[in-house]
C-alpha cells in the first residue's frame, strides 16, 4: 500500500511488488481495473485506486484500501486506519476494528467486486492494456485467484501485527 494516497496512481504504474499483472477495461466509462500477484502468490486487485484488495496465498483477505481508509486484517474483523497529518507534518494513525455488521457489509462489497470481476474475465468482455511479462496470459491464473479468493474460508488472513 502507498504511504501517500496521493502515491496511490503511481502505484498502480510501478507495481514492482507484483511480478505478474496486468491492467485492463471492461467499459470506456470505467476506471480500469489492474490484477497481480505477489512473489508469494498472493493476488492484488486495484478497481482504479480505490478500491483495493490484497490476499494471501489462500485467497485471504490482508490488506484493503476503500473509500479513502486503510484497513488490515485482524483475524477475526479488519482494522480500519486512518492516517492524519498534523501541522508539523506528523503523521498519526487512528484504528477502529469493525464491529460484526461493519464487517458483514465490507466482506459482502468485497465478494461482490469479486464475483464482478470473474464474470467479466470469464465472457471476455474486457480490453487488455498492459501485461507483465509482456507475452504472459494470466487470464486463467486471475480466474482461478479469484475463485480462490471469493471462496476462501476463514475469509481473513491471520492478524497483520502493528506497530507497537
Amino acid at each position: 500500500m502507498a504511504r501517500d494516497e496521493s502515491d496511490r496512481e503511481e502505484l498502480l504504474r510501478e507495481a514492482v511488488a507484483l511480478n505478474r499483472r496486468a491492467e485492463f477495461t471492461f467499459d470506456e466509462r470505467e476506471e480500469s481495473v489492474f490484477l497481480g500477484f505477489k512473489r508469494d502468490g498472493g493476488l492484488a486487485i486495484y478497481r482504479g485506486a480505490d478500491p483495493v484488495y490484497q490476499f494471501n496465498v489462500l485467497g485471504q483477505l490482508r490488506r484493503a484500501y476503500r473509500d479513502g481508509l486503510l484497513y488490515r486484517t485482524q483475524g477475526t474483523t479488519l482494522a480500519e486506519l486512518r492516517r492524519d497529518r498534523s501541522d508539523d507534518n506528523q503523521v498519526i494513525l487512528h484504528r477502529r476494528d469493525l464491529d460484526e455488521i461493519e464487517l458483514t457489509l465490507f466482506l459482502d462489497e468485497m465478494r461482490e467486486t469479486l464475483h464482478d470481476l470473474q464474470q467479466r474475465l470469464s465472457a471476455q468482455s474486457f480490453q487488455k492494456i498492459s501485461t507483465v511479462p509482456a507475452d504472459a496470459d494470466l487470464l486463467p491464473e486471475f480466474l482461478a485467484a479469484l475463485e480462490v479468493a471469493f471462496s476462501a474460508r476463514p475469509i481473513l488472513a491471520p492478524a497483520i501485527k502493528g506497530r507497537k
